[in-house]
């Protein structure tokens, strides 16, 4: 899917009225107004391991032990592997699967090439639209 485009509008449409017509899709953001404010210095951490946080912090209260899943997250950089894998530990060591049967996998994909996570895209881009302004390219 390309950026956002005016001419593509009832595509755009199609797609959100797909996501609120199917139960079984769910969403879920996390809205940072002023990323410059953030003080990484002060809890020894990078932006990426802040990034990693917040995933966790953004999935922990929405995973129930008697369910099963699979986490797919979009490619960040080159390093994402080892930073994935952290994660899958923490978040499963939080709901007590140390054997991970309820969180199976956490993985890394290409956002391109799976069209759900192209919906997601779309979604995130509009969360983002709405609070920040038009993304810039």
């Amino acid at each position: 899917m390309d950026k956002g485009s005016p001419g593509k509008l009832s595509f755009y449409q199609a797609l959100i009225d797909y996501f609120y017509n199917n139960e079984f899709l769910h969403f879920r953001a996390l809205v940072v107004p002023d990323k410059s404010t953030l003080r990484h210095n002060e809890f020894s951490q990078t932006h990426d391991d802040w990034y990693y946080k917040m995933y966790f912090d953004m999935l922990k209260i929405i995973l129930s032990p008697t369910d099963h899943y699979r986490i797919y997250i979009d490619i960040k950089d080159t390093h994402g592997g080892i930073k994935v894998r952290n994660l899958h530990d923490v978040l499963s060591n939080n709901m007590y699967d140390f054997n991970k049967e309820i969180i199976q996998k956490v993985q890394i994909i290409r956002s391109h090439e799976v069209e759900i996570i192209q919906l997601a895209d779309l979604l995130i881009g509009a969360v983002s639209s709405i609070n920040q302004g038009p993304i810039k390219a």
